[in-house]
């Protein structure tokens, strides 16, 4: 597999074309321009034997809409059932061969994206160090299409979660990362992923693999 050959998005965060009526969600009117924005955002990534394609996605802490953020955006369009909904929705369409997620909370990770599996995925789930003490906890993941990879490896770091694919006899390494964001902590950041990296370096030597014939993607 050549790295050249990787179809990559990165998605929005928030659907902003719908409002709630008396409790239910219905769309608002959209111009031409947003509702060929929508269905682009839907549409299936193709990817050939030789190709594969990673979707990156923040999916915002429930508590999101308790946050001063987009404060042009309805509460309603905020609050996490509206937002499942719609993730859902897009996450179906796109149809990506892998997603890194973040903001994923822990105790609830099974039941909420158990859709993924009748799809074809298998997950590396978020890691609870509070184990169940803090129940709104928020780690990352990974989901992959399990007829296109071989899962290898797997490992949990700060902020990170790491695993190791296998296709095609090419071994690729993926990083789903929410790195500390402060602005005074970028030491910490820094850290972070160096030793996300180290990780990943430390795995490659005890198979034996040439670093610059595997493909990292972060």
């Amino acid at each position: 597999m050549d790295a050249r050959n990787l179809v990559v998005l990165g998605l929005p965060l928030v659907s902003c074309f719908t409002i709630a009526d008396a409790g239910v969600a219905k769309p608002l009117p959209l111009s031409k321009e947003a509702e060929m924005l929508a269905k682009l955002m839907q549409r299936p990534l193709k990817s050939s034997a030789q190709q594969m394609s990673v979707v990156s996605f923040n999916m915002l802490l429930k508590g999101f809409d308790q946050k001063p953020y987009y404060p042009s955006i309805p509460s309603t369009l905020r609050a996490w059932p509206w937002r499942k909904q719609q993730l859902e929705e897009l996450i179906r369409g796109v149809d990506a061969d892998v997603y890194c997620m973040q903001e994923v909370e822990c105790s609830s990770f099974v039941e909420e994206f158990k859709f993924l599996a009748p799809a074809g995925y298998s997950a590396v789930p978020p890691k609870d160090d509070s184990k169940g003490k803090i129940p709104e906890l928020a780690k990352c993941a990974i989901f992959f299409k399990t007829e296109k990879f071989e899962h290898i490896w797997q490992e949990h770091r700060s902020r990170v979660v790491l695993c190791a694919l296998k296709c095609y006899d090419q071994v690729i390494y993926f990083a789903s990362c929410h790195l500390e964001g402060a602005p005074s902590e970028g030491k910490t950041r820094l850290t972070q992923l160096r030793n996300a990296l180290q990780s990943i370096q430390k795995d490659q030597k005890q198979r034996g693999l040439d670093p610059t014939t595997c493909v990292t993607l972060a």
